[in-house]
């Protein structure tokens, strides 16, 4: 019971660094320009911080290596196991191929970096965080070759992989972080502690973006976009549910690891998502109503979904 209530208490907890961003917004006091600039110092100081000061502090273990090959593995599953559902979930509706590609993204690819991480760094402590970073490998490998494939599906160009974008400052302190991690380089004790200033920073940023995110949306626009109350459905309640239930069955001797997964995978949508589909002049609209309402509703899915792995694993 007292695990179950500290959950709970950590989840009030986002959700009070979620409100000033959404009040900033509503009222004004920071704009969408504004909105930009402070996720790019997320994403290409904050987050990359984050991910290699948790890396570095973790002992080098077999226990954790034999984590880590088991959470990458297992992730990898589950991400085209996510891709076989919305293939048939998608061809089952008959949906247009202009919208295809976008619908195939929301459905497999999370916001596992930016509030995944954090949430599990805070809740479970650094080693559940190092096995979410694992996670973050994979996500953003798929996310960058598969995903970028799934986004053009709908738009008559060539396929190609974006291969700069796997040189983007989150994929390298992901890949600098493990390389730390293996070889146990040790940091110096000044680098170390800025590292850690910087991943501090990182939740309230974080959590910061997604209530201002929030604030500039407009709901009759938004409910009115074609599947969402399936996608929401689908991404944040069933895919999960279905995860738990077969770690569950399946693999109950890894419980730190596989509460890390199912957490990770009851995330909203890839904000990167939107992006992707204005880059690609695709329906970037829709894209970012899907962001939108899946972080909506993970205020009330995260609660539960942070009770029940902690029920069962």
């Amino acid at each position: 019971m007292e695990n179950i209530l500290s959950c709970i208490s950590n989840v009030v907890i986002f959700i009070f660094l979620v409100v000033p961003g959404w009040i900033a917004r509503r009222r004004n006091i920071i704009t969408s320009q504004q909105i930009d600039g402070l996720s790019s110092i997320l994403v290409n100081f904050l987050w990359p911080a984050m991910v290699i000061d948790i890396m570095s502090s973790v002992q080098v273990s077999d226990e954790l290596i034999h984590m880590a090959i088991y959470v990458g593995l297992t992730c990898a599953v589950v991400y085209l196991l996510c891709c076989g559902i919305a293939f048939f979930y998608l061809r089952l509706r008959k949906t247009s191929k202009t919208i295809f590609g976008i619908l195939a993204f929301s459905i497999v690819f999370g916001n596992t970096g930016f509030i995944g991480i954090p949430f599990i760094q805070e809740v479970l402590g650094k080693e559940a965080g190092f096995a979410a970073s694992i996670v973050e490998v994979v996500n953003d490998l798929l996310i960058y070759t598969l995903g970028i494939l799934l986004i053009q599906y709908g738009r008559n160009s060539d396929k190609k992989i974006d291969r700069k974008a796997l040189a983007s400052p989150g994929f390298l302190s992901v890949i600098n972080g493990l390389a730390i991690f293996i070889l146990d380089i040790p940091l110096p004790d000044c680098l170390g502690k800025a590292l850690g200033y910087m991943g501090n920073a990182t939740t309230a940023m974080a959590m910061f973006l997604v209530g201002a995110q929030l604030g500039e949306m407009k709901l009759e626009q938004i409910l009115k976009k074609k599947y969402l109350c399936e996608i929401t459905v689908l991404k944040m309640l069933l895919i999960p549910a279905a995860l738990i239930t077969l770690l569950a069955l399946f693999f109950p001797g890894n419980s730190l690891a596989n509460h890390v997964l199912a957490i990770m995978f009851c995330m909203p949508c890839a904000s990167c998502q939107a992006v992707f589909a204005r880059q690609y002049q695709l329906d970037y609209k829709s894209a970012t109503a899907y962001v939108m309402t899946t972080t909506v509703f993970l205020v009330v899915s995260l609660p539960i979904w942070s009770v029940v792995t902690n029920m069962v694993f």
